[in-house]
């Protein structure tokens, strides 16, 4: 009989041993299915985040482009401003002396 209980309490305790074990394994299985969803979603943003600087650094490209276009653009008129202005400024003088004959 007291072989018996012996059997019966270490069948007891591998039973509650076993159903920890189960609890782990399931708890384990919860972790990681929910990190695996987090890798899934940290990979979503990195490729969106990646893309988005991708889209950026081809903006300012052609940004840079427009700007060298603008700057050429305004040297010529500023070139084309101070000429008119020299221009001008002779024609004033020529002006003033025909006034003054």
């Amino acid at each position: 009989m007291k072989n018996t209980g012996l059997v019966m309490l270490g069948f007891v305790v591998l039973m509650q041993a076993c159903a920890v074990l189960a609890k782990d394994v399931v708890t384990q299985q919860y972790a990681a299915s929910k990190a695996l969803l987090e890798l899934s979603d940290a990979k979503s943003q990195y490729h969106a985040d990646m893309e988005q600087v991708r889209l950026y650094m081809q903006r300012f490209a052609e940004a840079r482009k427009q700007l060298a276009a603008a700057k050429k653009k305004a040297a010529l008129s500023k070139t084309r401003y101070l000429r008119a202005k020299a221009n001008f400024d002779n024609q004033e003088i020529a002006l003033e002396r025909a006034w003054k004959k």
